[in-house]
């Protein structure tokens, strides 16, 4: 078959070995004809482009590579001017190649059976299935990607490199392009709407995304009101297979500005691994992600405008994540993190991760929150608010695959944490976690909470009245559930101001803990920090480590403090007094040892 009768350019060159058939581009119009061409050729298509191409004159027919299966090695080369992306279904690999384009993408406007939309300016979707070695490696993308979802869409991916990522690897890839999606009336089930630098989503087990970067503005805005899942992050939106996410960073403003969706999952790097429906009736999680390594600079913010009260989950790194067993590690933030959507149910905002959903034993280490990354919650009309340095909110179920220990290691915060916002039911605040809570069985010591090394410089601010029912504000963490924990070697020296209105039942600071569940016990702990409240009410209780402990047993050990509580300074004399402010036992049995004033 001639390279006239399947319709190339002259001067595209195929190999002698047809099996293996190789071409040369070198101008737009190869491209093109290429392109228009691919489905004609071999799985093991070798392309090769030679040239930097401006493909604005063929723009407006540009028609995507179908189901390519081979090499596109770009040899360093630009294609700019398309308004498409490159491929549809990417079933190979391609390297070394920048792709600067404009594309303005609109969703069905019928109601004629279709597939999920995704969609991305280098392909739709990329695929392992038919070739397990299948990769894109070094691929730049610059440019805009915008999508105007329609009215039948129940499902879109929006991305600056590919919509989904199917168990291919991605390597050494960067998006700079502008990402948006605007969003319309979405009703149904599983409707999702998904945006993120890299992919929009990664689907089927073996995906790896490494040392991959996001500069470009990541938005999803309202150009109407949706009903959908709203799922965004700076590399990834949304991630529901055993992925590895490692060494990956994100330093573009990831904002999140749909109007009443489902839900809202807003990360840095990631929004969501997995969601709270991958717990099957069997209390087994269906899809587990990994991250390692992951790093966010860039302002992190869910300004939602949502008329019904639903969950928002904002994190510096990640903002939901349904984990098995697995260990997050090595993973940063210095960008700002912020919630201020008008209503909301469960706000869990945190500087590394917002919410952490534990199925089986789980851990978090060696990760830190920069000064530069304020944790704000301005949000109004919230259910319940849970805010930390670290992790908004640590939770679980209360199924019996659920009570397993969770292990926090070497964590840092050393951002402000500020609240302005309002809650009907509780505000839960710490240096490190605004929870940790994981549906144990009260006191069952295989379900104990481990938190070592940690440590909070930090100031915590509540600046507007609190109007929680139930307020708790902790250096390290605000709230701890049913179940032990044990603290070691943690330090704050972060100051705690909360300000309290009239109506607030009870409100529990500690430089350590806020309040604290069955058998808390704290080893070696130190605070400098100072408690302070501004505004009176009957329950108020201040303390250098534990506002309050809820358990029959309280160990508190070889721990070392100082600063004020509540205006009160700590001394040598007194600092016995002020370990912890109250306990909910009527006979608590303490055990209170080696413990001393911190001298200057």
């Amino acid at each position: 078959c001639s390279q006239q009768a399947m319709g190339l350019a002259s001067n595209l060159v195929i190999g002698d070995n047809y099996s293996h058939p190789r071409f040369r581009i070198e101008t737009p119009e190869d491209l093109y004809k290429w392109a228009k061409s691919e489905s004609k050729f071999t799985a093991w298509d070798v392309v090769n482009l030679n040239a930097d191409l401006d493909m604005s004159e063929y723009a407006a027919e540009f028609i995507e590579a179908v189901n390519f299966e081979g090499t596109f090695n770009g040899n360093n080369k630009t294609i700019t001017g398309l308004t498409t992306p490159l491929f549809a279904n990417l079933y190979g690999s391609v390297n070394n190649l920048t792709l600067e384009s404009n594309i303005t993408y609109k969703g069905r406007t019928n109601n004629m059976p279709g597939h999920n939309q995704v969609v991305g300016i280098l392909a739709h979707i990329a695929y392992n299935t038919k070739h397990e070695d299948a990769k894109i490696s070094n691929v730049t993308t610059k440019g805009s990607i915008t999508v105007e979802m329609g009215e039948f869409d129940k499902y879109f991916g929006v991305a600056g490199l590919v919509g989904s990522c199917n168990g291919i690897t991605v390597e050494n890839c960067e998006n700079q392009a502008a990402v948006e999606v605007k969003t319309i009336v979405l009703t149904g089930t599983d409707v999702r709407v998904l945006a993120g630098g890299i992919s929009a989503q990664s689907k089927l087990d073996a995906t790896v995304v490494n040392q991959c970067k996001n500069s470009g503005a990541v938005t999803i805005s309202s150009g109407a009101t949706t009903q959908a899942l709203s799922c965004i992050g700076g590399v990834i939106g949304f991630v529901e297979n055993n992925a590895k996410i490692t060494d990956c960073s994100n330093s573009g403003a990831v904002t999140n500005s749909a109007a009443n969706a489902s839900a809202y999952f807003t990360g840095g790097v990631l929004g969501s691994l997995g969601t709270q429906k991958d717990i099957n009736a069997s209390n087994s999680v269906a899809w587990i992600g990994t991250s390692e390594g992951c790093t966010n600079s860039g302002a992190i913010h869910d300004n939602s405008q949502s008329a019904t009260a639903v969950n928002h989950c904002v994190g510096g790194v990640i903002g939901f994540i349904c984990n098995n067993g697995r260990t997050l590690d090595d993973m940063s933030n210095s960008g700002t993190v912020r919630l201020s959507s008008p209503v909301c149910k469960d706000a869990s905002v945190g500087g590394i991760i917002g919410q952490w959903y534990q199925y089986n034993t789980a851990t978090l280490q060696n990760s830190s929150n920069a000064a530069t990354g304020t944790v704000t919650v301005d949000a109004s009309s919230c259910i319940n608010i849970y805010e930390g340095g670290v992790i908004g909110n640590k939770t679980s179920n209360n199924g019996s695959n659920h009570k397993k220990p969770v292990t926090a290691l070497n964590l840092e915060n050393r951002g402000a944490i500020v609240n302005t916002g309002t809650a009907s039911t509780s505000i839960r605040i710490g240096g490190i976690s605004g929870q940790f809570n994981y549906g144990a069985v009260v006191g069952a010591s295989s379900n104990d909470s481990y938190t070592s090394g940690c440590s909070n410089y930090g100031n915590i601010t509540c600046s507007a009245p609190l109007q929680a029912k139930h307020t708790a504000i902790g250096g390290i963490a605000g709230q701890t559930g049913n179940g032990a924990i044990a603290i070691y070697d943690s330090y704050n020296e972060g100051n705690i101001s909360a300000e309290v209105a009239s109506n607030v039942e009870n409100l529990f600071v500690g430089g350590i803990g806020g309040t604290f569940g069955t058998t808390p016990s704290l080893y070696g702990c130190i605070n400098k920090g100072d408690i302070a409240k501004v505004g009176e009410i009957g329950n108020a209780y201040g303390a250098t480590l534990l506002g309050r402990s809820g358990g029959s047993t309280t160990v508190i050990k070889d721990c070392k403090v100082a600063g004020t509580v509540f205006g009160i300074p700590i001394t040598a004399e007194n600092f016995a007094d002020y370990l912890c402010a109250t306990y909910s036992n009527s006979k608590p049995s303490k055990v209170l040892e080696g413990n001393s004033f911190l001298s200057e």
